[in-house]
């Protein structure tokens, strides 16, 4: 008897001193189990980066394009009056509420005339324009802004009524020369589209004959107040993310 009780106190001593670890082991083998096959997070390679926020309607960068007709314009040449407004037709980026934009103009369709002879200038123009906007803070509805750049002048000059050298009625003469372009203007904003007026001066020469047996030079630089219409396109434009990574 003795002996038998001397079994089952060694019996408890022994569970008592292992069962600790290999419970222990045991519920490390039961978590490793479940914690393996849990769906583990995707971890985004974007983390690094820093977090950008984009204001909702804001697109980073647009496409303008608007059309122009003078209500103002006044050639630099002597004697020569207005007679056909200027038409005006224009294509400009710009990225988000940045200072720059950049654009590319046609002025087209504008006489002066004096007398027999009409003066036709057309100007192809490339500029930078620098708007207040991304300098202070404005209005939604409201922006200003300056350009200045360079252009390529081509300009018609017609006779139609000399009689005094045969042949020479209703004769073109055509001149190309570089020049510049320098306006500022005011936009109106509402929603996508835009109401600017603007005054600007395109600068151009050229040689003619107008009649006579040497070439006579003319000044087809003009000054002219012109109302645009435009509407904005935005591209590459982002969803709005609280916050985005990117």
């Amino acid at each position: 008897m003795l002996v038998f009780v001397r079994k089952i106190v060694t019996s408890f001593v022994f569970i008592a001193i292992f069962s600790n670890p290999v419970e222990a082991s045991i519920s490390r083998f039961y978590d490793l189990i479940v914690f393996s096959t849990k769906t583990q997070p995707e971890v985004s390679f974007y983390n690094d980066r820093p977090v950008k926020f984009h204001r909702k309607g804001e697109p980073p960068k647009y496409l303008k394009i608007g059309v122009g007709v003078g209500v103002w314009y006044v050639a630099l040449q002597p004697h020569f009056e207005p007679y056909r407004r200027p038409l005006s037709i224009f294509v400009e980026y710009r990225k988000d509420t940045k200072p720059f934009s950049y654009a590319v103009e046609a002025n087209i369709l504008s006489i002066y005339a004096f007398g027999q002879f009409q003066l036709k200038p057309m100007y192809f123009c490339v500029y930078p324009k620098v708007n207040l906007s991304g300098f202070v803070k404005l209005p939604k509805w409201f922006d200003a802004y300056a350009l200045a750049g360079g252009q390529v002048a081509y300009s018609r000059f017609t006779e139609n009524e000399y009689s005094g050298i045969a042949g020479y009625n209703h004769k073109v003469e055509s001149s190309i020369k570089p020049g510049v372009i320098v306006g500022a203007g005011l936009s109106f904003i509402i929603s996508r589209f835009e109401i600017s007026p603007r005054i600007s001066f395109q600068s151009g020469s050229g040689d003619y004959y107008a009649g006579y047996f040497t070439k006579q030079h003319f000044n087809t630089s003009t000054i002219n107040a012109i109302v645009y219409m435009a509407y904005k396109f935005p591209i590459f434009q982002h969803k709005p993310h609280c916050p985005a990574y990117r």
